[in-house]
């Protein structure tokens, strides 16, 4: 069954409905084909629309644009505007139809259409070599077939396509005589697929930082640009003057700047939100305007989140698969996009498009995705062009040569082409490049089915070349600072908690430790470093003022406080983040016990989250009023004797 949008799919289900046939194509179409009738078929009504129009069996192309699917415009029957065979060119439309509208499983309109383009080109082939039908085929001559015509079969949709055959025998018209297929059966090997570029980091910051700016600019004046553009609508209805538009600071004397500028802010803030999350095109095109950006708050920190879904979320119903984790920047690039395309996405007639033409604006009209994201690419290589130096230098020929080993569509000195997917490509590479996600994180973020599809996205992300080298530095740096801060703050007989900070405190209890022996290196950045360049410390952040010294530790994002208090490898220099968790479980504890929703779990993990940070305020001597427990929560807790 072809997969759509809820709405048009119930509307051609019901259009598609005979009165006593369960379903239309199995119980109705399917016994006439399989009686030969083909004359009667070839007249007949075959699919019928939501907006009510009908495709019939005989025509040559198939009219879908009412399903509102941009990779199922149209089916077409013919190679290159010339009629196939009547008997072949029959059974895959009758193929065709079982696919959108039995009840397997869901298939997407690009599936559709990829099967049906496979399938005319097999069938061309087929008929020189004297075969009309696909009984004609078996295990025997697919193979001579393929030997033949190799250049058919270098890629998988070819045989995908006979393999669907297969998978839908039972609702064909036709016989089949051969078994499954794959390309070493048939002794043909694929031709490996060219990998997209990784954007190299010259254009990827200069892109990165200047649409970030330029987006950031007009989030001030999002309610005068709104406007603006309204007054544009009016103006080209004749209902208002044509004065210069005004935007902040900026300043259009013409209707073709101010256009120029809204087609400017598109391609920007497109570009931002797909380089920012790692979405596909086809997701960025299904966010609705109103619910396609959302946040809630974790641990204090605001989380930013792109949704496909067409409504608004209900928590715990979103699915993982419609959402991508964004940043601020991603979130006001979606805002701007938005207030550009709803002044004249609200004259437009109600579809599943949300971004609209920005040249035609007199009679506006939504865009379909593949229209938009070639002009959105064919903008970003004009400005590419026109704003930096576009041809690939010496450095960035030899990155991609690295990145993308696979891949020779770049020579030195011609210009850098850019792609929409390349920024899914550049996300995966950069993030594990950076080491800002782990590979299970990643595949998450970018919806694969399988790790090894994310690894092949992330693909040689290990080479960072000087890059690499800095970031290393910069890192190491960081950490030998911190160490150096925390021995200093001990010299000076400041308080640090924690397991090992108490340890540290003990052991530099004597007044002249630091001027004994060397140990006053202990307060130079220089020292540390050597010894975490060595691999013989290590320290990293586990909350604000809070620090590991074990590089086996697992707790970087779920901190448990109650673990760091005696923990022999934790060093703590600030109260706040303590604090803050301490605040947080008292009142958290007081609510469930307000609401009898306390249980006696959920009691002993607030109240040890209560008492290990009043132990690290007062380890830190940090004044604090301790927090009294009701008897209502101490009779749930067990009382524990210590030994």
């Amino acid at each position: 069954m072809l997969k759509l949008n809820y709405d048009v799919k119930n509307q051609l289900f019901k259009a598609n409905q005979l009165v006593g046939y369960d379903n239309y194509y199995h119980d109705f179409l399917l016994p006439i084909m399989k009686a030969g009738k083909w004359d009667d078929v070839e007249k007949m009504d075959v699919l019928h629309m939501p907006n009510g129009e009908a495709i019939r069996f005989g025509q040559d192309v198939w009219d879908m644009r009412s399903l509102n699917d941009d990779l199922l415009r149209t089916i077409s029957f013919t190679i290159e505007g010339r009629k196939l065979e009547r008997n072949i060119t029959n059974e895959i439309k009758a193929f065709s139809l079982a696919l959108m509208l039995t009840n397997g499983a869901h298939v997407e309109g690009y599936t559709v259409k990829s099967y049906n383009m496979a399938l005319r080109k097999l069938a061309h082939h087929m008929l020189n070599n004297g075969w009309n039908s696909f009984s004609d085929l078996n295990d025997d001559n697919l193979k001579e077939f393929a030997q033949a015509h190799p250049d058919l079969f270098l890629q998988r949709p070819p045989v995908t396509a006979l393999n669907a055959l297969l998978s839908y025998y039972e609702e064909l018209p036709f016989e089949l005589y051969f078994s499954k297929q794959d390309n070493k059966k048939l002794g043909i090997k694929l031709k490996e697929q060219q990998q997209n570029l990784v954007i190299p980091p010259r254009i990827y910051t200069a892109m990165l930082y200047t649409f970030s700016a330029d987006v950031g600019s007009v989030l001030p004046h999002l309610s005068q640009l709104e406007r603006e553009i309204e007054r544009m609508i009016d103006i080209e209805k004749g209902l208002a003057r044509f004065e210069p538009f005004v935007v902040g600071d900026m300043r259009f004397t013409t209707k073709g700047q101010f256009k120029g500028y809204l087609r400017d802010l598109d391609m920007k803030s497109k570009v931002l939100c797909l380089m920012l999350s790692g979405m596909r095109v086809d997701e960025l095109h299904s966010m609705h305007p109103d619910y396609g950006a959302q946040s809630y708050e974790y641990n204090s920190q605001k989380i930013f989140l792109f949704t496909t879904r067409q409504s608004k979320i209900t928590k715990g119903i979103q699915t993982k698969e419609d959402q991508f984790v964004t940043t601020q920047t991603g979130h006001d690039a979606f805002r701007v996009l938005t207030t550009v395309h709803r002044p004249l996405l609200s004259l437009c007639a109600c579809n599943n498009s949300y971004f609209v033409s920005l040249r035609e604006t007199i009679s506006p009209k939504t865009l379909e995705k593949g229209n938009w994201a070639s002009r959105m690419s064919d903008n970003v290589n004009i400005w590419l062009n026109k704003h930096m130096d576009s041809a690939l230098n010496t450095d960035d020929t030899s990155f991609l040569r690295v990145t993308n080993p696979s891949n020779t569509n770049f020579e030195e000195g011609k210009p850098f082409k850019f792609k929409p997917h390349q920024t899914r490509r550049s996300f995966a590479f950069y993030m594990i490049g950076l080491e800002l996600m782990a590979y299970p994180q990643l595949k998450q973020q970018l919806s694969h089915l399988s790790s090894a599809m994310t690894r092949h996205y992330a693909n040689n992300a290990t080479y960072w070349g000087a890059l690499r080298y800095e970031i290393e530095s910069e890192r190491t740096l960081q950490q030998s600072t911190i160490l150096a801060r925390v021995y200093e703050r001990i010299a000076n007989k400041e308080r640090v908690a924690g397991g090992k900070g108490r340890a540290l405190n003990t052991i530099a209890g004597n007044s002249d430790f630091f001027d004994r022996d060397n140990n006053s290196r202990m307060l130079e950045p220089a020292y540390w470093e050597r010894l975490i360049k060595e691999g013989n410390k290590h320290i990293h952040a586990i909350a604000p003022g809070i620090y590991c010294t074990n590089s086996q530790c697992d707790m970087r994002i779920n901190v448990a406080l109650e673990e760091c208090v005696n923990c022999e490898f934790d060093v703590i220099v600030d109260g706040m983040y303590a604090e803050g968790k301490r605040l947080n479980a008292s009142k958290n504890l007081a609510l469930l016990d307000e609401q009898n929703e306390l249980t006696h779990g959920v009691a002993s993990q607030l109240v040890m989250q209560i008492r290990s940070c009043e132990a690290i305020l007062r380890d830190l001597e940090i004044p604090f009023e301790r927090v009294k427990l009701p008897q209502s929560v101490t009779r749930i807790l067990i009382k524990t004797v210590a030994i």
